[in-house]
Order: structure tokens, then C-alpha cells, then sequence
């Protein structure tokens, strides 16, 4: 599981730093072995909603949704998967 997080993270952190563009890491985030991250069911599904809105072109709703997965990562980070699990992007958690 630790090896699987840690593989996680460093995707986000990736397409947070734009090294790497979402279009590419999506298929990356496809391939990580989920069953190894029991409790990250929700995790998962909310980053559809990162996914699908990475072409939004307004500066606000992009920090937004970046804030958001700066939480992510720290949440994940720190084994926090609860609350890991409610940052949906949809809103500020």
C-alpha cells in the first residue's frame, strides 16, 4: 500500500508542479492498482471532476481546483484518508 501512495502523490504533485500535463497523467492514474488503496474509493472518483474541468481557462476556478489538490496531497501525505476523500472539487473542502 505505502509504495502505491507514494505513487499517488507523485503523480499529483507532477500535475501540480506542471511537469506533467493531466491529458498524460490521466492513464498513469489508470494503471495505479487502486485495491492496493482501500479507502480511496472517493479519492478516485472526485479526481474525475479534476480530470474534466482541466480545460477551464478561468484563473480563479484553476487556483481553485489547484488549493484543492494541494489538500489532496497533504491529506494523503498524512494517512488522513478521510479527508483525503472529501476533497471532491466541486467545492472548497
Amino acid at each position: 500500500m505505502k509504495q502505491e501512495l507514494n505513487n499517488l502523490i507523485d503523480l499529483l504533485e507532477l500535475i501540480l508542479s506542471e511537469k506533467l500535463d493531466c491529458g498524460l497523467a490521466e492513464p498513469a492514474f489508470y494503471k495505479l492498482c487502486w485495491n492496493e488503496l482501500p479507502g480511496l474509493e472517493l479519492v478516485y472518483t472526485n479526481l474525475h471532476h479534476y480530470w474534466n474541468d482541466r480545460d477551464i481557462k478561468d484563473a480563479a476556478y484553476r487556483e481553485f481546483q489547484n488549493a484543492e489538490l494541494r489538500k489532496l496531497i497533504t491529506h494523503l501525505r498524512n494517512g488522513d484518508f478521510r479527508r483525503a476523500s472529501g476533497v471532491s472539487f466541486l467545492h472548497e473542502s
